[in-house]
């Protein structure tokens, strides 16, 4: 995802209780949502809640 994205990206706040699991994920990610600062795994959330949304409006 290229800066565009990151732009024009918002930050979603579910209301939703929240999971805790265990993930692996390939360290050169990690490491670059890490770089960005503080918050990594909110953004991860946020990509992750962003790519399930779009996915659901493809399928209905």
């Amino acid at each position: 995802m290229g800066e565009e994205f990151w732009a024009r990206a918002t930050r979603v706040h579910s209301r939703e209780r929240k999971a805790s699991v265990h993930l692996r994920i390939d360290a050169d990610v990690l490491d670059w949502f890490k770089a960005q600062g503080a918050g990594h795994l909110t953004r991860m959330n946020a990509v992750l809640r962003a790519y399930y949304e779009a996915m659901s409006r493809k399928q209905k």
